[in-house]
């Protein structure tokens, strides 16, 4: 047996440079404590069932195992999102679509309609359910067990009954009916040779379907351009998130003879994040 405040002593002691944060958040992990108790009741023993797991988990975060993917879950928008191999681990840069989808739809008790395109976990479409309480969504994904982890925490996140999941490409699984006030979507934007220098972290553990966009990372921003108008309402209003440095290529695609009101949004690092377009039908 061993107290939580020698099993924190001892695992910062071996690994220095590991935060102590991401190691008190491994124990609330292991033993389902809450950070709060596990601050404040230090001299609490947990078996050694919990002490090997717990160790495990330090040694992985030690060799360099993102710490989300260890616990299995990423926080977005305020919440908590599980992950598997088939989807991205959320970022904070992507909240940028969600500030600026309330910015453009600032009256959260319309019943709009919302899609979702290349869903993933589902962090995007699920924030946007939570936030616009009489809202339905439909969220699109290529792979069947991306589909099944958005399922999953949509149910984990009370709006399962407000979300329906497509398996297809893009605008594919869509009917000729559809139609939605709000089309959001984090594509993949990687070009294939920067794909090759990202950090080893990444290119690990996110799955490679859900980062390059073709050569020159711009190929799923041209099909959302050729498909978003048929399925956009009028007043309706398409956001995307952008690669670095993407901008000038991206709004290039949307504003042909200028008949399209577009806005873009920095994140936290002042880098534009997210362009909204607006057309005029």
């Amino acid at each position: 047996m061993a107290s939580l405040d020698s099993l924190l002593g001892n695992a910062k002691n071996q690994h220095p440079t590991l935060p102590l944060a991401h190691l008190r958040y491994l124990l609330k992990s292991v033993t389902g404590f809450s950070l709060e108790y596990i601050l404040g009741r230090g001299e609490t023993e947990i078996s050694p069932e919990l002490i090997l797991a717990f160790t495990k988990k330090v040694e992985d975060l030690a060799c360099g195992v993102p710490l989300s993917r260890i616990v299995g879950c990423k926080e977005f928008w305020g919440m908590s999102f599980k992950l598997s191999p088939a989807t991205l681990d959320p970022r904070p840069d992507t909240e940028t679509l969600i500030e600026a989808i309330l910015k453009t739809f600032p009256h959260k008790t319309g019943p709009l309609k919302i899609l979702d395109l290349g869903t993933g976990t589902g962090c995007i479409i699920i924030s946007l359910l939570s936030e616009y309480a009489e809202a339905q969504g439909v969220a699109i994904d290529i792979n069947p067990d991306a589909l099944e982890t958005a399922r999953e925490n949509s149910v984990q996140n009370g709006v399962s009954e407000r979300l329906r999941l497509l398996q297809g490409d893009w605008f594919k699984p869509l009917g000729p009916e559809d139609r939605f006030d709000i089309i959001v979507s984090n594509p993949p934007y990687i070009s294939e040779s920067d794909y090759k220098n990202l950090d080893k972290n990444v290119m690990d553990f996110d799955p490679v379907q859900a980062l390059v966009g073709g050569k020159d990372g711009l190929a799923c921003y041209q099909k959302i351009a050729a498909g978003f108008e048929r399925y956009l309402s009028p007043g309706g209003a398409l956001v995307l998130e952008l690669g670095y440095g993407q901008e000038k290529d991206v709004l290039r695609m949307f504003s042909p003879k200028n008949k399209n009101e577009i806005k873009t949004f920095k994140d936290l690092s002042g880098i534009v994040r997210c362009i909204v377009v607006i057309p005029v039908f």
